[in-house]
């Protein structure tokens, strides 16, 4: 094993630690965290099997491994920020819906 794929497998299986921590703690809610998962753990299994990144990448029709690896890189960075969007404008849908139950509680005592 290079010692480039050896220092990719160690910050691979690192950022998978800590996804791993912060769920085991509550920090992460596990709804939230399987973009986090899926993605740390594809970038073990690519760090371990690179020629399996490079097969995906041609049967793609990228000409270059790295192209599709920062293409799916850009794919679950957008994909990040919309899943948070959603799940902070449904706690804020759910905030306002209580507040309003409130208030209506408290007008007819």
């Amino acid at each position: 094993m290079a010692k480039l794929q050896l220092l990719f497998v160690v910050i691979a299986l690192s950022t998978l630690g800590v996804v791993v921590r912060f769920i085991r703690r509550g920090d992460l809610d596990l709804r939230y965290s399987l973009l986090w998962l899926l993605g740390s753990g594809a970038m073990v299994f690519f760090a371990l099997f690179p020629s399996a990144l490079q097969w995906i990448s041609h049967a793609l029709g990228f000409q270059v491994a790295s192209n599709a690896f920062l293409t799916f890189a850009l794919l679950v960075f957008a994909l990040m920020p919309l899943a948070q969007s959603v799940a902070l404008t449904r706690s804020n849908n759910d905030l306002r819906r209580l507040a309003q139950e409130f208030a209506l509680r408290q007008a007819a005592v």
